[in-house]
């Protein structure tokens, strides 16, 4: 399931919605947004709540209360010496953060360090389907790893469908 949502001139309830729209279709939850600015997002803040609430409903109640498993790219501005640390949202301990890794294991040099991350999959030179379907093309960035480690976590579950969203951050 996609649930696109445009950056742009929309609220940030667009986003809240996308969350509890795919709580309530899917297990697995893959984002690939991030807001610029150093510690934009603090649960703190009352503008963000309704992430929290939408959040926290998803990994306590998803998939028949196991919790769904929210997975999140951890940004590419490590030389802007922007991390996961000072990104609110991608270090909440509920979600995965994903990091970067050249083809080579090595940390990508875009990709935004910090004490929140919990994984890196490959995101240097990924093939990508065109639009059309046609043909390919190569991206870069932590968009390009999240979902590799998206869809190692819906392996898991093929296999195992009882583990939690702990369990399953503990297996990754």
């Amino acid at each position: 399931i996609g649930v696109k949502v445009t950056f742009g001139n929309v609220p940030f309830s667009t986003f809240v919605d996308a969350l509890q729209y795919a709580s309530a279709v899917g297990e697995v939850i893959n984002n690939s947004w991030v807001f610029s600015g150093y510690a934009v997002g603090e649960p703190t803040d009352p503008d963000f709540a309704s992430w929290y609430r939408a959040l926290d409903t998803a990994v306590k109640y998803g998939r028949w209360g196991l919790g769904d498993i929210v997975v999140f790219a951890a940004g590419n501005d490590r030389a802007d010496a922007n991390t996961v640390a000072l990104q609110p949202i991608t270090a909440n301990p509920d979600v995965i953060a994903v990091a970067a890794s050249d083809p080579d294991g090595e940390v990508a040099s875009y990709s935004n360090p910090g004490p929140g991350l919990l994984v890196a999959a490959i995101g240097d030179n990924v093939a990508v389907p065109l639009p059309g379907g046609d043909s390919y093309g190569f991206g870069y960035g932590t968009s390009y790893a999240a979902p590799t480690v998206s869809a190692i976590v819906s392996l898991i579950l093929s296999v195992n469908p009882g583990l939690g969203w702990r369990d399953v951050q503990e297996i990754l």
